[in-house]
């Protein structure tokens, strides 16, 4: 899998599933921060939402839970500095679950927002 933007590379990740696993690791066993912003209509004014949110979910449907060996490789670009900033030093695994869930409210982390813009 990879992760790009403006047709520059940001992130690869490779994952080899090998068993079943019992559990899923740590993967959506915590809250999980989620931004939420819309620009402003008024171009150069700002963003009129701009939300830093924390959320859990509920009335959660579990696949079976699989683990292997992974491997992530950050890369930067002209826009980006991934990997000179985020350096990965350890890869702890890789697991793969089917999840849905019903995200019901959250908390409010931090608000930048300008919505007289």
């Amino acid at each position: 899998a990879s992760v790009a933007a403006y047709d520059h590379r940001l992130a690869s990740a490779v994952v080899t599933l090998r068993a079943k696993s019992e559990t899923n690791g740590f993967v959506n066993g915590h809250k999980m921060l989620h931004s939420r912003w819309v620009p402003s209509i008024t171009p150069g004014l700002g963003n009129s939402l701009d939300q830093l949110i924390a959320m859990g979910g509920v009335d959660a449907e579990l696949g079976e839970p699989w683990m292997g060996d992974a491997e992530l490789e950050l890369h930067d670009s002209q826009w980006d500095e991934l990997k000179s900033i985020l350096p990965v030093e350890k890869v702890l695994g890789g697991y793969y679950r089917e999840l849905g869930v019903t995200f019901n409210g959250g908390e409010l982390i931090a608000d930048r927002s300008t919505p007289t813009v």
